[in-house]
């Protein structure tokens, strides 16, 4: 039985890697605009009880959560960008085995 060749496509792992890094990015975005809000909140826009509440719930949880999702994109875009690296070590080395290049 001949062994199995491993294929990928390239193109889509990059790909993949840019759409994971972007999505990371704009999460900063989103987190970055609605820290703005925040400020805009503690100095008068909604005072009391709510516009405390609101600061907490932007700064406390939805920045947190934002920056955890993001660090977790980053990771998974830098997984794929391993496996591209080590699919094509392994590509070019079976290559010049069948080929004794």
């Amino acid at each position: 039985m001949a062994p199995s060749r491993i294929q990928y496509r390239e193109r889509d792992m990059l790909e993949m890697i840019k759409t994971l890094r972007d999505s990371a990015n704009q999460l900063r975005s989103v987190r970055e605009k609605m820290q703005a809000n925040a400020r805009l909140i503690a100095d008068g826009a909604l005072i009391g009880k709510g516009g405390t509440e609101f600061q907490n719930a932007v700064n406390l949880t939805l920045c947190s959560s934002t920056d955890r999702l993001a660090q977790k994109l980053e990771e998974r875009a830098r997984y794929v960008e391993r496996e591209l690296e080590q699919l094509k070590r392994v590509t070019q080395a079976d290559s010049k085995n069948q080929y004794g290049s």
